[in-house]
């Protein structure tokens, strides 16, 4: 064991280079060097910072540590290709103390000065990202930083002076790349320069030639804001107060060359556009599915102008405005805490500071989302990676800005910037370890604080602005609301990255930050607080329309302010008393006073006290009810409409009892709960019977005055009659015996002075003008009195006598009468009821008035309409199958054509069983055609198969549905019999006819071999024969027994062409003569028959009386 005094220490060494690459590996975002080093810029008060990217060959020709190039000209660059050599960052800020020189050469070193930002001593290092040689230029004096092996090494230098501090780095190898996307930086400057205290200017160049300035300046002095006396201004452990806050607009204009543009961006803001209005679902928005077979592009982007050079780029100006809201915040820290923080940061707590909050407006937000939809390919410079602009519920968010931006997002709709201590990559604020976690902390309940004061003052704007008509159609209306909800939008907080905990304790300051009640949020009447506002419930939107209530969200809306209130300031449901309190401030309207009952009645079994409440209702609500409308108090009203009796005869026109309200406020009501819910009654019909002869009814509606009222009672009594209780009835008719209410054509009367139409035979009795086409009403009227028979003796006399009644009236009568069964053989006797077509016949020689019957020529009971059903009378209604083929082979087409109609519509129904065709042989009904012309021919006459026409055959007329020719049993063909017969009677009369007709036969199956050998011999066969004297020829008919097939083997001089008949009709009609016995060539018999037949012809067909003697 080595002894205690023989130990010797060793130094700990340190791979450098690894130590920084570790450093380096924990910055995550683009631009991290300029981020960094504009911090330092801003730290040293400068005003203005200059980036420049610098060639090789610019780089070996400029003046370096002055800042002075030596101008060399050029074409305009293509800063995508152009490799760089050099990047330079230059500001004129104040130049390096001794303290910052030596504090360039230590790592973790950082600065003391508790005013100052950085807190690490590593945001310079991130040099290192891009050279291993960064060049410091301060006040006269440089100092280069290098390696050597793994570990780092200084050297400083002196130099001329020059106003500038400068950080030159040589790029590494695998840094020489393209300028970074000027859009891009000028998006991330735009940001970076927001709570800059210092920096007002920033310039980038190319090689000596600016092609991007930054500008941020404020229109006018701070204006302060009183702080509200209900909201609390110290932290929660008291570590943060906050003195006062200010408000300023803030502008930043951004200028940027087009050769600059034309290098584009390096994240298309195609893949990042506004999400607030696109579908929830990917797949239904625009493009999803366009890129299936396309390969993806990168973005394109107009070149430079061709007119532009290197010396004189047009320049595109951009704009952005924004409110900047700035917390003077004085620091208490805690023994304890003040300790732990300089022990962690390595310098004391500032003791003051200004925490700021950039909001802003709608307008600006709407501008920028105009900017990107003019350029959907770059977008706007404000808005993207690292922006300025957030996207609310979309992907850039605001974030926590710690001199500059870091990761760290806020999940409200605005930047935050305060001396919060960041992890240190700067990804996001420290909340794990220890007193730095509780320092951030209580920064944020400043920001929570702040976010409070700006919500309430832009909130409240819109609320002062908000016209009286808010929730109309108006342009102003509709521009207040997009104001509002764009206000709680950005106050609404959603979750922040990477750290979830900022965003909680930033809405628990939020809220907790204020000792009122009153929190304002927008309602479908305008701003108001939310104690004042109820959440919307379709139970009683239909009659709660004064209290303000949420605008409803559609599922998948994105979350809101209001769902992430506490519950001090959470929107209550409604109550009983917000129902009573705004029912006794109006009268409802109809729809309102339905919406109430129903509502009422579907609780009314869980109310407690419900009778006390009901009571309260009563008194409170009041409507207009009644014809004419009159206000009426629902504790006035006792009676209901009981819709299983009365509806729907009872309309809302009709007169009603005073104490009962109308039907339709209680039609969707559920009618066995309307007593027990509300205590009252049905409306009997006593009840209104007796309103509508009551001293108080209105003359329109006074039975005892309008007819046309009295008979509009009788429907709806008729309606209802039947499920009326026989108390009930026997009550109504003892009400209205003696009072004339009965409308006739003779005035009102009693009902038993009044009488049914069909009693009024001859047209001398006080007859009802109700509708008596109604059976109801009828019952009615016989329950009241009215009477319907007269003397029944003198009926027929009269009416042989008189023309001033109808079958009608007399067929109603006849009906009415308890007596017509008994005396129906002797009314079938007398011939009194008319025919449509003039004259009187007895009812047994009556056809029913049907359309299809009357067109059948058949004596028809003249009746005004239609009657389907058979009469229990014994009128006809359909004529016998008899008599109905002998009308459809009437001469009169039509006639016949409505007779064959008629039968092949009703077949099936009425004539199927009874119909044989050999019943009606010889009697010609079915539609035929026969050469040509439309006729009727027998069922013997008429055949299926349409090819028969050509023999003369008639065949089915193109009217006859295939249905009835089945149903007739019509046959396809004619019978061998019939056919020989028009052989005989009208054989083919020329050879065309003959080969038509021959062909025809050969394909059918109609004639036997017997009935061919009897053709064989019927003279059928057209032969041109010459005539005498050079005459034309003429045609003889030639049995197919004496013709020969052919003759073409002989000549026209050859004996047999003398003697013999030789046809050819072509081959198919040849072969049907084939088998009619027609041979193919004569033999020694066919000779001796010719011979044996007319020897004179023989002799002289064979010049046997010539010189030469006959032919051998």
């Amino acid at each position: 064991m080595v002894g205690k005094d023989q130990r010797r220490k060793k130094r700990v060494e340190v791979n450098q280079r690894a130590l920084v690459d570790k450093v380096l590996a924990r910055y995550p975002e683009d631009f991290t060097v300029f981020r960094e080093l504009l911090q330092n810029a801003d730290d040293a008060r400068a005003t203005e910072v200059r980036i420049e990217f610098q060639t090789s060959d610019y780089a070996g020709h400029s003046a370096g540590a002055n800042g002075k190039a030596n101008g060399i000209n050029g074409t305009i660059p293509n800063l995508n290709t152009t490799q760089l050599f050099k990047w330079v960052v230059r500001n004129n800020g104040d130049f390096f103390g001794g303290k910052d020189w030596d504090r360039l050469t230590k790592i973790a070193d950082g600065n003391p000065d508790e005013q100052k930002i950085g807190a690490f001593g590593v945001g310079f290092y991130s040099v290192f990202g891009v050279t291993d040689s960064p060049l410091v230029i301060s006040g006269g004096k440089s100092l280069s930083i290098f390696f050597e092996g793994d570990q780092l090494y200084t050297l400083d230098d002196t130099c001329a002076n020059s106003e500038w501090t400068s950080i030159e780095m040589d790029l590494k190898e695998d840094m020489r790349g393209p300028v970074p996307k000027p859009f891009d930086l000028a998006r991330f400057l735009a940001a970076t320069m927001t709570f800059m205290s210092s920096v007002k200017t920033t310039s980038v160049f190319f090689d000596g030639k600016v092609f991007l300035k930054l500008a941020k300046s404020r229109d006018m002095l701070p204006s302060n804001i009183p702080l509200p006396r209900d909201m609390y201004p110290t932290s929660v452990e008291g570590t943060m107060n906050i003195k006062t806050v200010s408000v300023v607009t803030q502008q930043i204009a951004v200028e940027i060359t087009d050769w600059a543009i034309a290098a584009g961006t390096k994240k298309p803001h195609a893949q990042h556009t506004v999400t607030e209005n696109l579908p929830k679902n990917p797949v239904k928005r625009k493009g999803f599915w366009g890129g299936i077979s396309k390969k993806s592009e990168a973005p394109k982007v107009a070149p430079p102008s061709r007119s532009s050079t290197l010396d004189h780029p047009p320049w595109s100006k951009y704009t952005a405005k924004y409110a900047v809201y700035s917390a003077e915040v004085l620091i208490s820290p805690s023994d304890d805490l003040n300790k732990g923080l300089k022990a962690m940061t390595k310098k004391d707590p500032p003791s003051h500071f200004e925490f700021e909050m950039v909001y802003f407006s709608k307008e600006e937000y709407d501008a920028i989302a105009a900017e990107e939809k003019r350029d959907p390919i770059l977008g706007s410079v404000f808005r993207g990676p690292q922006g300025l602009f957030p996207l609310l519920n979309g992907q850039y968010m605001s974030r926590v800005f710690i001199g500059q931006s870091t990761a760290q997002t806020t999940g409200i709709g605005g930047h935050l910037s305060g001396r919060f201590i960041p992890t240190v990559e700067r990804g996001s604020i420290d909340l794990t370890n220890g007193h730095i976690a509780k320092w951030n902390e209580e920064l944020l309940y400043v920001g929570g604080f702040l976010a409070r004061l700006v919500y309430d003052k832009e909130i409240k704007k819109v609320w002062s602005a908000w016209p009286k008509d808010a929730m109309t159609n108006s342009s102003a209306a509709a521009s207040a609301k997009d104001k509002a909800t764009y206000a709680m939008n950005c106050f609404t907080f959603n979750t922040s990255t990477p750290d979830g905990k900022v965003s909680k304790i930033l809405q628990d300051a939020f809220f907790s930050c204020s000792e009122s009640d009153s929190f304002p949020i927008m309602s479908n009447s305008g701003i108001r607080y939310t104690k004042d506002v109820r959440q919307p419930n379709a139970e009683f939107s239909s009659f709660m329309k004064v209290m303000p209530v949420l605008i409803p969200t559609a599922p998948g809306d994105p979350p809101n302010l209001v769902d992430t209130l506490p519950d001090y300031y959470m929107v209550r449901t409604y109550t009983f008393r917000d129902v009573v309190n705004e029912l006794q401030g109006r009268i409802l309207q109809d729809d309102e006073m339905v919406g109430l009952l129903r509502w009422w009645v579907d609780v009314y079994e869980i109310v407690p006290n419900c009778e006390e409440t009901l009571s309260e209702l009563k008194e409170a609500a009041k409507s207009y009810i009644g014809n004419p409308k009159r206000e009426m108090p629902l504790v006035n009203i006792f009676k209901f409409v009981d819709s299983t009796i009365w509806m729907p005869w009872l309309q809302s026109d009709d007169a009603l009892p005073p104490d009962t309200i109308p039907f339709s406020f209680t039609r969707n009501l559920n009618r066995g709960k309307i007593t027990p819910a509300l205590s009252w009654e049905p409306m009997t019909v006593v009840d209104w019977l007796s309103h509508l002869i009551s001293p108080q009814i209105d003359s329109a509606h006074d039975v005892r005055k309008n007819p046309a009222y009295s008979n509009r009672v009788l429907n709806i009594l008729g309606n209802i009659w039947g499920v009326l209780s026989s108390e009930l009835k026997s009550e109504a008719q003892e009400l209205m015996e003696d009072v004339a209410w009965i409308a006739t054509n003779h005035g009102l009367r009693r009902g038993s002075e009044a009488y049914f139409q069909e009693a009024d035979v001859f047209r001398d009795l006080p007859v009802v003008t109700a509708n008596l086409f109604d059976p109801q009403i009828a019952t009615v009227l016989a329950e009241f009195g009215v009477r319907k028979q007269l003397n029944f003796d003198d009926l027929f006399a009269k009416a042989g006598q008189s023309d001033t009644w109808s079958a009608v009236e007399m067929i109603n009568y006849l009906n009415s009468d308890p007596r017509t069964d008994d005396m129906l053989d002797d009314i079938r006797t007398h011939a009194v009821f008319p025919c449509d077509k003039g004259g009187k016949y007895c009812i047994t020689e009556l056809y029913l008035p049907h359309p299809d019957v009357q067109k059948l020529s058949v004596p028809v009971l003249n009746w005004p309409h239609m009657i389907d059903r058979d009469s229990e009378h014994g009128f006809l209604r359909h004529p016998p199958l008899e008599k109905l083929i002998e009308i459809a082979g009437s001469p009169d087409p039509k006639i016949r054509h409505a007779a064959f109609k008629y039968l092949s519509d009703k077949f099936d129904e009425l004539y199927d069983t009874d119909y044989d065709p050999t019943s009606y042989e010889g009697m010609p009904f079915i539609p035929a055609i026969k050469d040509g012309e439309n006729c009727v021919g027998t069922y013997e006459e008429v055949y299926k198969d349409p090819s028969w026409a050509m023999m003369g055959f008639r065949r089915v007329g193109p009217s006859v549905e295939p249905k009835i020719i089945g149903r007739l049993r019509m046959r396809e063909a004619p019978s061998a019999e019939q056919v020989i017969e028009v052989f005989k009677e009208r054989p083919p009369k020329d050879s065309e006819t003959a080969i038509k007709w021959f062909a025809f036969l050969a394909t059918k199956q109609v004639l036997s071999p017997g009935d061919l050998q009897e053709i064989a011999h019927i003279p059928i066969v057209p032969v041109e024969v010459p005539a005498s004297q050079d005459g034309p020829k003429r045609v003889v008919m030639v049995p197919p027994r004496e013709c020969f097939l052919g003759g073409n083997q002989y000549s026209d001089e050859h004996l047999y062409r003398r003697i013999f008949t030789f046809v050819d009709f072509g081959e198919r009609a040849n072969g049907f003569l084939k088998a009619c016995g027609v041979k193919a060539k004569p033999d020694c018999s066919d000779i001796v028959n010719i011979l044996i037949k007319d020897p004179y012809d023989f002799l002289k067909k064979t010049n046997a009386g010539g010189e030469e003697g006959p032919e051998k």
